[in-house]
């Protein structure tokens, strides 16, 4: 079954023509912990394309302005905690927030790989990428994007990396925070949870989940998240050329035929709407 919870008729857009757009600024001589912590920010942005028709009957300045630049979607953060710079990744990472610091309290020990986490990663050794926010705008939500681009940006940025970590918590609240009951963030937890169960995020310890760079199961999760795109953006033309859709049967399930990681004998989980979502709480 598809991730997806809303029709593709809901659509905004045809969301194969999505596009992520990556950003990375550093010094030319770094300073401070420049060297040992990358912030990344992914812009998913909607093009207009010059094939399209407009409403109106013909492109206008607005048009040629979403030609041109796009306008976005959504957006992704993550960090890239560096090994062998010299500098505590614990430290450095609770310098910059207290959100990282939580999940590098839990994967570090004395500035090193903790013992749990060296016994849950095979290959322990390079980098740590943290997954740290996917926002959707609300018009794109509901239809299995997150973990989408969640996998497509892992996938480029997490070379030389050992892991993937993120602690998935409630990002959006209501003006009075006491409107939020302990079970109703523990509700919100666990659907984003299952939502990076869906790409090869595993349960770690403290709420923190691990994806492990070096297995098979994340490949092959991507590659069933991207075809959970490609089936969206094909019901989605289908809809605008007002024709069936293709049976809940042709859509590609979470994870086909991949065995479970050896150290973890886990479910997938069908995923709620997506709502914006946190690598922490």
């Amino acid at each position: 079954m598809s991730l997806a919870c809303r029709p593709a008729s809901e659509l905004p857009g045809e969301p194969a023509q999505l596009r992520l757009v990556y950003s990375h600024v550093h010094p030319a001589v770094p300073y401070e912990d420049e060297d040992t912590l990358e912030h990344w920010r992914v812009s998913i942005r909607a093009y207009h394309d010059e094939e399209e028709e407009c409403a109106g009957g013909g492109c206008t300045d607005a048009c040629q302005q979403l030609i041109d630049n796009g306008s976005e979607a959504g957006w992704l953060r993550l960090w890239r905690l560096r090994d062998y710079t010299g500098a505590d990744r614990w430290m450095v990472a609770d310098a910059q927030s207290g959100d990282l610091e939580s999940i590098a309290a839990t994967v570090f020990d004395d500035g090193e790989y903790s013992d749990a986490f060296q016994e849950t990663i095979d290959c322990p050794v390079g980098d740590l990428l943290i997954l740290d926010r996917v926002l959707l705008a609300r018009h794109w939500r509901g239809f299995g994007l997150g973990p989408v681009f969640a996998a497509e940006a892992i996938r480029r940025l997490s070379g030389g990396c050992c892991a993937v970590a993120a602690e998935p918590g409630m990002a959006e609240w209501p003006d009075n925070r006491d409107e939020v009951s302990d079970a109703d963030r523990a509700t919100a937890k666990a659907k984003i949870a299952a939502l990076w169960e869906s790409i090869g995020f595993h349960a770690f310890h403290g709420g923190v989940q691990l994806l492990d760079t070096s297995l098979q199961e994340p490949i092959d999760l991507h590659r069933a998240r991207r075809k959970d795109l490609e089936d969206l953006s094909a019901a989605y033309r289908a809809h605008l050329e007002g024709r069936p859709a293709l049976p809940e049967s042709a859509v590609t399930p979470p994870a086909p035929g991949v065995a479970p990681s050896h150290r973890h004998d886990r479910q997938q989980h069908s995923a709620p709407p997506l709502q914006e979502m946190t690598g922490h709480q």
